[in-house]
């Protein structure tokens, strides 16, 4: 569960859901959000983002 917009970067009011991606891809892509360039976080099998949050 997310709350919060990310100074607007985020909509609000939507469910999704994401089977079979692991969290690593959620992190970078709050790294992102947040302004800290990233194409990975943790294991390097896992990079990537999740596409459709932002």
């Amino acid at each position: 569960m997310l709350a919060g917009k990310a100074s607007g970067k985020l909509q609000t009011g939507r469910y999704l859901k994401y089977e079979g991606d692991p969290h690593n891809k959620l992190l970078c892509t709050f790294m992102n959000l947040f302004g800290v360039p990233s194409t990975g976080f943790g294991e390097a099998m896992f990079p990537g983002t999740l596409s459709g949050l932002v």
